[in-house]
């Protein structure tokens, strides 16, 4: 996509979802989901980018309330993990922003006023649910930034 072959990339993209379905190979930060999720979305595959980025969002989720559940020496050692999954609900609260912003694919093709309004919405439920998950970090952490 970054390379401007939109054709291409939405081929690749077809080809992984249908090699590596996600009940085989769960989408995961560190797996590269975050780019497919962004790529999919790009491409104007909408229903696959979200579902990717759903999974994302949720499974953050499920780690951070194990991470915050933890005594405060091992949350210590997990505090990069929750971090990474703070960063994961950003970058995918940004690319929604992003989307609601442009309007329009990869391929210039627009999306339509119901997807610019789902990103759109998107973008702010994960701007709260990122601020609330950040103070919870905060509050074990005891740090202010």
């Amino acid at each position: 996509v970054e390379q401007g072959d939109v054709k291409r990339a939405r081929i690749a993209l077809e080809k992984v979802s249908k090699e590596l379905p996600d009940y085989n190979v769960p989408h995961t930060l560190a797996g590269g989901s975050l780019d497919l999720g962004k790529a999919s979305l790009l491409c104007g595959m909408v229903d696959e980018g979200e579902s990717i980025n759903d999974a994302l969002v949720k499974t953050s989720q499920e780690y951070l309330r194990y991470y915050y559940s933890l005594t405060p020496s091992r949350f210590a050692g997990a505090s990069q993990d929750a971090m990474n999954c703070l960063y994961t609900i950003e970058q995918i609260r940004k690319t929604y922003e992003t989307l609601a912003e442009a309007g329009v694919d990869a391929s210039g093709n627009p999306y339509t006023e119901k997807q610019i309004a789902s990103f759109s919405k998107k973008a702010s439920d994960y701007d709260t649910l990122v601020q609330s998950l950040f103070q919870s970090y905060q509050v074990r952490t005891g740090s202010d930034y």
